[in-house]
């Protein structure tokens, strides 16, 4: 291996060697080092252990199963079905992975067998095995990966290790005796999954996840199925099984550096042929602000069209949507960038001498905290609500008795807006007092205040016992997967999904607006442009914001 680098070295360093060859061998000698340590520095591994029968048979060899104890014979049945799966997770990166950093939490999945019993062995230190032990919540296929991925996920009361643990003796109970059997469905939920919540990785930490299934009632006697799905997202890393074939091997890198190689000599030969940036492409600043819900995607594409045209900058900064038109109203043309600003929904009132341009639609989501005890919630509930009529959630469907405290948003608020026009209206109480400790924990009133932006109210819903609150799907659904304290309900049965609208009323059509028309070849008519093609359309999609440019969504988007 020695011989290798000293031939690579030797080649980067003779006198007549091309730039682009050079640069080209160094680039591949450094590219797995900056694989490792700077563009996916974090990094989990898991492997399946063990996943078979448990193997183990009550009733000795020797004694034919007729003559057995009938409690013998009913218990060996219910054995027979059962199988253990060992899973090592493990974090083989060069930093610390925090809570912060999983975007899609760790969770594993069995297929149709249903989760008996689960613990945390060998863990790396007993913190590590406390905090993995108390954050693990089970779910059935109702709430499978396939919802996390999406960024919601359904939560049901009851589904940690405290809970599984009770249900798992009345399951033992009924194998042992025939005349106490119950069918599977009144044992307790059937769980086929395990979610690692919460967790937190330092480097070289490790555990094992052991669970005990059982296939279920309807699956061939004597036969285990196998079945595991692992699935995870971190954040600037990768979660993946440790068998998997490796990326970089000598030989992809002896392929790979011959293709270099060969496109370095190519290119040396056609050094007199002029580069030029895409046609997207324009020089100049823009300032875009306005909605706190929408600009952090609008942010994702503008450092997306930064890379392809290194003359543009474009400044993002999130406000709401009424301030950043108001600044809008009062921006200088002569003395400031070209601006443009994001609002949740159509302005009564601006300074833009031409329409807006509908960018796409946005559904937002009611979140409650879950002591709250509601799994969902009526148009007519809500209105009561956020008037003051009710304010126990012992007076709403479902709700556990205790006080009903709002965060709102500021009368700024786009989201504030739409959300008293589409479910609540008449129910403006104007400016309202920050929503800090001190205001939630007041007990002489009902409490209602305000978060100053989408973020600071999810924080408040998660962290305050019976709060209710607001905020676009997207981030509701993200903030969720995070914090098991906090729920999305639908309302009147009805999800916050795009595809559900104009069935669910809370939702409403972005809106892109300038003070004066744009030229098509300045920075801000090109930026328009790139928003309404690919692939800012499909970054639009991925974030649940369906474009109007879509034919799917147009039809909502006029209609708004």
């Amino acid at each position: 291996m020695g011989s290798v680098w000293a031939g690579l070295g030797g080649i980067v360093a003779e006198p007549g060697t091309p730039l682009a060859i050079a640069l080209a061998i160094l680039i591949t000698i450094t590219a797995p080092l900056a694989d490792r340590f700077v563009i996916r520095r974090k990094r989990i591994d898991y492997r399946v252990l063990y996943n078979s029968k448990i193997g183990l048979n009550p009733i000795p060899q020797d004694i034919a199963s007729t003559e057995a104890d009938p409690r013998l014979r009913h218990l060996t049945t219910t054995v027979d079905r059962m199988s253990v799966a060992i899973i090592r997770i493990r974090n083989v990166g060069s930093f610390d992975i925090e809570r912060k950093d999983f975007e899609t939490p760790i969770s594993c999945t069995f297929g149709r067998r249903v989760v008996w019993d689960a613990r945390i062995s060998e863990a790396s230190t007993d913190d590590l095995h406390q905090r993995a032990k108390n954050n693990l919540v089970f779910f059935s296929d109702e709430t499978a990966p396939e919802a996390a991925n999406r960024r919601e996920q359904p939560r049901e009361p009851g589904n940690n290790l405290r809970a599984l643990r009770d249900w798992l003796a009345r399951r033992l109970s009924s194998s042992i005796e025939p005349a106490q059997q119950t069918p599977a469905t009144e044992l307790g939920p059937q769980w086929h999954g395990v979610r690692l919540t919460r967790l937190s990785l330092r480097r070289n930490e490790k555990f094992k996840l052991v669970v005990v299934l059982q296939e279920p009632e309807d699956a061939p006697a004597g036969e285990i199925t196998k079945t595991i799905r692992v699935d995870g997202r971190i954040e600037n890393g990768w979660f993946k099984d440790d068998k998997a074939q490796p990326r970089l091997t000598w030989t992809r890198l002896a392929v790979g550096l011959s293709v270099l190689l060969t496109g370095a000599l190519i290119g040396t030969s056609l050094f007199g042929v002029i580069t030029r940036e895409p046609a997207h492409c324009a020089s100049g600043e823009v300032q875009i602000t306005g909605s706190s819900a929408f600009l952090p995607i609008v942010e994702e594409i503008a450092d997306e069209y930064e890379k392809d045209c290194s003359g543009a900058k474009i400044n993002v900064a999130p406000t709401s949507s009424i301030d950043g038109l108001d600044a809008l109203r009062n921006a200088r043309s002569d003395s400031a960038p070209d601006r443009a600003v994001f609002s949740d929904g159509r302005a009564a009132d601006t300074a833009a001498s031409e329409p807006p341009a509908p960018v796409a639609l946005v559904t937002y989501a009611i979140v409650v905290n879950n002591e709250a005890g509601v799994h969902e919630i009526s148009t007519a509930d809500l209105r009561a609500i956020f008037s003051g009529e009710k304010t126990d959630w012992s007076q709403v469907a479902g709700g556990s008795p205790g006080p009903i405290k709002i965060v709102d948003r500021d009368d700024s608020s786009g989201t504030r807006r739409t959300f008293e026009r589409k479910i609540a209206p008449g129910t403006s109480s104007g400016p309202l007092p920050m929503c800090d400790s001190r205001e939630l924990s007041r007990q002489d009133a009902p409490v209602h205040c305000q978060a100053a932006d989408t973020e600071a109210l999810l924080n408040r819903v998660g962290t305050t016992p019976g709060a209710i609150g607001y905020a676009d799907a997207g981030a509701a659904g993200r903030e969720v997967a995070e914090d098991a304290n906090l729920t999305v309900v639908p309302i009147d049965a009805t999800r916050p999904e795009p595809d559900n609208v104009p069935r669910y009323r809370f939702w409403t059509v972005e809106q892109l607006y300038t003070a004066e028309p744009v030229s098509p070849d300045s920075l801000l008519g090109k930026f328009k442009q790139y928003m309404a093609a690919e692939p800012a359309l499909g970054m639009l999609r991925d974030a649940g914001y369906p474009p109007c440019a879509d034919r799917k969504a147009t039809a909502d988007c006029r209609a708004q």
